[in-house]
């Protein structure tokens, strides 16, 4: 409906509808079920690419601001990577990236697959 400049929930008349999208309901028969009209965006390499590295920032503007005494930190870091970008906690087990070998990174995932097992004990019970 944004598409239209309607409001959320408005009718639109199907003289309101762009030549393309008439014509594809013209294939519909009659008595069917009315179609749902629906619309996507197309994203390229380059869209992701510029999500990746805002992702990327943001962690590395929280990994600057770890303060080392706080261990629990990095653990908040590696869970907020996690989220981002799907990882596993098991990601850094015999991995040769170099990132798995900052400090901290590995006992936080170590850590983090502690608390999922405990999850998963309690869960079982």
């Amino acid at each position: 409906m944004q598409q239209f400049l309607a409001p959320a929930g408005a009718n639109l008349l199907l003289s309101e509808l762009p030549m393309a999208a008439k014509e594809a309901l013209t294939r519909f028969a009659e008595g069917r079920a009315a179609p749902r009209i629906s619309f996507v965006r197309v994203t390229s390499r380059g869209d992701t690419a510029r999500v990746a590295e805002m992702r990327v920032t943001k962690i590395l503007a929280m990994a600057a601001s770890l303060n080392s005494a706080h261990p629990s930190d990095m653990v908040e870091l590696v869970r907020t990577a996690m989220r981002i970008f799907g990882f596993k906690s098991d990601v850094c087990d015999g991995s040769s990236d170099l990132r798995c070998d900052q400090p901290g990174v590995r006992e936080a995932f170590a850590q983090i697959k502690r608390e999922e097992a405990l999850q998963l004990t309690s869960a079982a019970h």
